[in-house]
């Protein structure tokens, strides 16, 4: 009689090794896991660590993980000098006050 293997589960070691893997709770899927960078799932069941070492290793994983490393869209719209924010308040409120005293 064969051997049975006993099916591997996502348990918490897992989990802090690899903190991109949640397991799935979507409805009618048990027992997959889900990656939170490429929103893919799968099992673990007859691999373990195995299967996961297959899912880094596939395109589209790749491809989100670079183009997390990207620049954002709140890239472009921040500001990178906070420091001349005072001064520019500074002279708006100055040519605020001498536009409004301008005689009439």
């Amino acid at each position: 009689m064969p051997k049975v293997k006993r099916k591997c589960v996502f348990n918490e070691n897992l989990q802090k090794e690899y903190e991109f893997l949640k397991i799935c709770v979507k409805p009618g899927i048990i027992d997959k896991i889900e990656c939170i960078k490429c929103v893919a799932i799968f099992s673990i069941e007859h691999g373990g660590k195995s299967d996961i070492t297959q899912h880094i290793n596939t395109k589209p994983h790749k491809l989100a993980v670079e183009s997390e490393k990207g620049n954002s869209v709140t890239d472009y719209f921040t500001k990178k000098n906070f420091g001349c924010d005072k001064l520019s308040y500074a002279n708006e409120g100055t040519w605020a006050f001498h536009v409004c005293q301008a005689p009439a």
